[in-house]
């Protein structure tokens, strides 16, 4: 490895916790109703036309299907999501957000759009969607290592 990959590495572990933590921080200041990984959470179900299964949660935001599954047993009792039997297959159940979880996630989201726009109110669009394209064909590289390695 590179001194220049290990130094990106390191930035970008370091810049994903601090931003994360600290839009997660702002959130509970300003009373959101959800933090960043149940809007996380929430806002994958709803790009998906709100019905989605725990394994596609798992595989959208990146964590275990077991950590998916005690998230959205969580989230089903906080009456953010509901849970409906799947019509062909009785071990599995369709997700989707209730009345409460839309109105979680849409107040979330203004806020989330508030605290984004401060963050980044010194850093004009251009340098956003230069780093932005940088990470998605690094991340694009290490989706066909792990296809291929792992």
């Amino acid at each position: 490895m590179s001194f220049t990959q290990r130094k990106y590495l390191s930035i970008l572990a370091n810049h994903e916790t601090r931003l994360w933590n600290s839009v997660d921080k702002a959130l509970r200041k300003h009373n959101g109703p959800l933090t960043l990984g149940r809007f996380h959470t929430l806002a994958f179900i709803a790009e998906h036309d709100g019905e989605v299964r725990i394994q596609e949660i798992s595989a959208g935001v990146d964590i275990t299907v077991g950590a998916a599954s005690r998230l959205v047993d969580r989230m089903v009792n906080d009456g953010l999501l509901t849970r409906t039997a799947h019509a062909h297959d009785g071990r599995s159940a369709w997700l989707s957000l209730s009345e409460s979880g839309r109105g979680a996630f849409a107040h979330t989201e203004a806020l989330l759009d508030e605290i984004l726009t401060e963050i980044f109110q010194e850093v004009d669009e251009s340098t956003i969607l230069a780093v932005t394209e940088g990470i998605r064909k690094i991340d694009q590289a290490l989706r066909r290592f792990e296809a291929q390695k792992l």
